[in-house]
């Protein structure tokens, strides 16, 4: 507890909680979107041809527009301690 008002009160340390929260609602949009194409190719009633290839296109759609949609709020990483790491190194 006593790192997190260390790194509040310093000057150098930039922290936005929006860009915190928006990167957690990102990831959260992605892995839901990712795991729906995933389960959505490979249904119980059978095999579909070129299944995989599906799956890999919905994750790549999934990223793209969770990247596009997000990147004026966080830059985008869809990763919340990538966002904190890189707000942090990043001169303001």
């Amino acid at each position: 507890m006593n790192f997190i008002r260390a790194l509040a009160s310093n000057p150098d340390v930039s922290f936005s909680w929006r860009a915190v929260l928006g990167e957690l609602i990102a990831t959260m949009i992605y892995v839901f979107l990712s795991t729906m194409a995933h389960v959505l190719s490979h249904p119980d009633s059978g095999p579909i041809e070129n299944a995989n290839l599906i799956s890999s296109l919905g994750h790549i759609l999934a990223l793209v527009s969770v990247t596009h949609t997000f990147h004026p709020v966080s830059g985008a990483h869809v990763n919340p301690a990538g966002t904190n790491i890189h707000r942090k190194i990043t001169p303001q």
